[in-house]
């Protein structure tokens, strides 16, 4: 349990924000992802071990393989030097299982998998379909990083789709509502790519006087007004 709390944690704060136009997401690297446990592993003895582990405790609860696909998706450092390579297939086959079993983390990493593979549809799809169909709640913090992921996508890659676009702003807006600086400077790129400039100004104003705006989205605050 600590683990999964733990994980929480890294991935809401690795939401971070690209520069230029778009608003891509920063995409977790290795040493964020793996996070403690990379701490943990050494010795490619001490993968195996944890492997090991994480097996028999996937064979009494599979939610379980969640920590497996983590344990996965990322490259590992050894102490010697050698680095154990990710496996993006048993990565993919853990949170898929772990998915099935309602661990709705898991469609965030399965959904940057697709992104990874510049499939970016694909992402869209996972995404929407763990905020509509898995969540209860707009208010946890697993949905605000789906929303974010899926409202970032959408900027930067399908920001001409009119329809994508209102979906985008349909999850993100709760997020922003909940004064979330970096969610409601996203919101005013949707609204401005849709034309609406009252309501684009509206989510500007509130993100560039919000003090929970990061600095580098803050330094983009009269660019935007600018139309840049």
């Amino acid at each position: 349990m600590k683990k999964l709390i733990f994980l929480f944690t890294i991935i809401i704060n690795v939401f971070a924000f690209s520069g230029g136009m778009g608003m891509g997401m920063n995409i977790p690297n290795n040493s964020q992802i793996n996070g403690n446990i990379s701490d943990k592993i050494q010795t490619k003895e001490d993968y195996l071990r944890e492997e090991q582990a994480l097996k028999k405790l996937a064979q009494l609860n599979p939610a379980n393989y969640f920590m497996l696909g983590i344990l996965y998706i990322s490259d590992i450092p050894l102490k010697d030097g050698t680095v154990i390579k990710a496996n993006i297939k048993k990565a993919k086959q853990a949170f898929e299982i772990a998915s099935s079993n309602n661990i709705v983390l898991s469609d965030y990493f399965l959904a940057v998998i697709a992104y990874r593979n510049k499939d970016y549809q694909k992402a869209l799809n996972i995404l929407e379909n763990a905020m509509q169909n898995k969540l209860q709640t707009t208010t946890n913090s697993v949905y605000k990083v789906l929303s974010n992921f899926y409202a970032s996508i959408v900027l930067d890659y399908f920001n001409t789709n009119t329809i994508l676009l209102k979906k985008a702003i349909h999850y993100l807006t709760p997020v922003a509502k909940e004064n979330l600086g970096s969610s409601q400077f996203m919101l005013a790129y949707l609204y401005l790519y849709l034309k609406q400039e009252n309501s684009a100004n509206f989510w500007l104003t509130k993100a560039c006087s919000n003090p929970n705006t990061p600095t580098t989205l803050l330094k983009k605050c009269e660019q935007f007004k600018e139309g840049k």
